[in-house]
């Protein structure tokens, strides 16, 4: 999130410094940006005008060009180049409109200045030298049919740093890159659609007589000087403008690969499958065609989890063999817990000693470790068999990739030691269940037992009772018996 936070800083930064003013608009017409110079030409406070809808806040604008421009580029998906007047506020403005993924990005300037100048131009030719000259523009004029050069002012001079006799003397072709499309063919082909059609508005890359390269914006029109017809030609260097949109390209890139990158892994619960697409992120981020991810266990050991375009010596020593931290060049890093790029086949060697006895040939690798909780958890590396190397901005972005990494990493192996606690509790439970209802079997045999053998203890007593008075009876009778024996035997005794 951080870096997130520091890419926006950057690019509003950038469309903040630039001299062009700026306003986005997203689906339903309401501002989502405005910079300091929108507001003042709109005379407006840009962070009020943020949710605001565009033709609420400027209902007058509604079916003028710029309305029926801003609607086409929404809905077709196309960059539409505009100069057109508004009225009210009596000014001139030159719109660059961008689709976006959003919405539209405009980026515009007020030209009411330049064009009261080329009004000037085509009405007062007296005044027509001292103007030409005055005006902050690069102007060229050519010739309609054959598009060749009949006068520049000192702008042109400035901007190409040569003279102005030497730039009549020059064609197009002399202040154009020469790689298609531009190129004189092509630069006749526009001014020749200008003569037959309409004002053109376009970019091109013009070269000075150094040899230097820059971007500029030409607008095209077609304009009476005496009684022929000319190609009136004004160019705006526009370097700063396309570096800035480069520069915004560029940032949206990485957010978005950041983005990808935080919304697939935070869905996971595989660490495997997290590994395998921070790999496939940071080699299409560098551009190398090689890498690998290796975890790292308790006895810090590596283990490799998942690899692209790696040798099969690499595979092999790593699978079979116990590679500690700090043995090969994955570890180095891991052991110091911070990057290891190395930009030269001299400078692998050098840490390298595993892979120089696997004969690898590895002349770029960039190892990154993977940090969870103060400890390494695995190293993420990427390398090249050839001379490319991937930027240091990108390097950088793989490293805050594998930061991020590891945050899904840990609550991966959370959810796992979560899951985990919640399979060993449902199986305590599903004992404890399966033991009551044994306890309770045991319970209900208990009693029915009990029932049973005091029915059989009571039917015993009953028996035990009448042998006890069968046996107490006899006894009696034998008493009697010997009583009545012992008086026979003293009756005969007497006799």
């Amino acid at each position: 999130m951080q870096k997130n936070s520091n890419l926006r800083m950057i690019i509003i930064n950038i469309i903040e410094s630039m001299s062009d003013a700026f306003v986005s608009l997203d689906e339903k017409w309401c501002y989502t940006y405005m910079n300091e110079k929108a507001g003042k030409i709109f005379g407006k406070d840009p962070k009020e005008m943020i949710g605001k809808h565009i033709w609420t806040e400027f209902p007058e604008g509604v079916g003028q060009p710029f309305h029926l421009n801003y609607e086409k580029a929404m809905k077709e998906k196309v960059f539409i180049s505009m100069e057109e007047y508004y009225p009210p506020l009596n000014k001139w403005f030159e719109n660059r409109i961008n689709p976006t993924k959003e919405g539209i990005a405009i980026f515009f300037q007020d030209i009411t200045e330049r064009k009261e100048i080329e009004t000037a131009l085509i009405e007062s030719g007296n005044r027509f030298e001292a103007i030409f000259n005055s005006v902050n523009e690069a102007i060229f004029i050519h010739d309609a049919d054959t598009g060749k050069i009949l006068e520049v002012n000192n702008k042109v001079v400035e901007m190409l740093g040569i003279t102005h006799d030497e730039v009549l003397q020059h064609t197009i072709s002399d202040f154009s890159s020469g790689v298609h499309p531009y190129t004189h063919r092509e630069a006749v082909k526009w001014i020749r659609k200008c003569s037959l059609t309409e004002p053109q508005i376009f970019e091109w890359h013009i070269k000075d007589k150094s040899g230097n390269l820059f971007w500029c914006e030409i607008n095209m029109r077609r304009a009476v000087i005496g009684t022929v017809e000319r190609i009136l030609v004004s160019i705006r260097n526009i370097s700063d403008h396309k570096k800035a949109e480069e520069e915004l390209k560029l940032s949206n890139f990485e957010l978005t690969s950041l983005n990808t990158v935080i919304s697939e892994s935070s869905g996971q619960t595989d660490v495997k499958s997290i590994m395998t697409l921070a790999l496939d992120e940071a080699l299409y981020l560098t551009g190398l065609e090689g890498g690998t991810v290796c975890s790292i266990t308790e006895d810090q050991l590596l283990h490799l989890i998942v690899d692209r375009n790696t040798s099969e010596e690499t595979k092999k020593d790593l699978q079979e063999n116990e590679i500690k931290v700090g043995e090969c060049l994955c570890g180095h890093c891991a052991s110091h817990k911070k990057p290891l790029i190395l930009r030269t086949r001299e400078e692998v060697l050098t840490y390298s000693s595993r892979e120089v006895l696997r004969n690898e040939l590895i002349r770029f690798h960039a190892a990154f470790p993977i940090i969870g909780k103060g400890k390494s958890l695995g190293v993420l590396c990427v390398f090249s068999y050839t001379d490319l190397k991937p930027t240091e901005r990108s390097l950088k972005l793989v490293e805050t990739l594998t930061n991020q990494m590891s945050l899904s990493i840990e609550n991966a192996n959370l959810y796992e030691k979560v899951k985990k606690q919640v399979v060993d509790l449902q199986l305590e439970v599903s004992e404890r269940k399966e033991a009551e209802k044994k306890l309770q079997f045991h319970k209900e045999n208990l009693e029915e037992l009990v029932k049973e053998r005091t029915i059989e203890l009571e039917s015993k007593n009953l028996q035990l009772a009448r042998l006890n008075k069968v046996f107490v009876g006899r006894e009696v009778r034998m008493a009697e018996l010997k009583k009545q024996i012992a008086e026979l035997e003293k009756g005969n005794n007497d006799k």
